[in-house]
């Protein structure tokens, strides 16, 4: 630590205080017109086909942010675990809707093999009738 006064940058702040400060001259801009001449038709060809890669690019990503929006929910797709999970039950529930599509038929077949309802093939009301 030096031992100096602390309070030595205090000196001449009065002055600095009352003297005004001189404004900063403002920067010459020299502005000139290079040409009045339209631009070549190949430089606007070019400005409009790069132009219109950047919105065939823009709606391409708009496009896949409402089909994931839609399909998970969620604008991301899933993380790895996530969508691990929505396998498993995509299979949980196509194997819950085949057993149910199974009760089905095997209930069709057993009143089509006993129109009158006698009970000749077992009784069906084990089967949920």
């Amino acid at each position: 630590m030096s031992t100096e006064d602390p309070l030595a940058f205090l000196e001449g702040f009065e002055e600095r205080l009352l003297t005004p400060a001189k404004p900063k001259p403002k920067p010459q801009s020299k502005l000139s017109i290079v040409s009045t001449a339209e631009p070549p038709v190949e430089a606007l060809r070019s400005n409009v086909s790069r132009a219109q890669e950047r919105l065939y690019h823009a709606e391409k990503e708009v496009a896949n942010w409402r089909k994931n929006k839609a399909r998970f929910g969620s604008t991301m797709p899933p993380s790895q675990a996530d969508q691990h999970a929505l396998d498993l039950q995509l299979g949980l529930d196509r194997v819950m809707g085949n057993i149910r599509y199974a009760q089905m038929m095997e209930r069709f077949y057993r009143r089509e093999l006993d129109p009158f309802r006698l009970g000749l093939y077992g009784p069906t009301s084990d089967l949920g009738d």
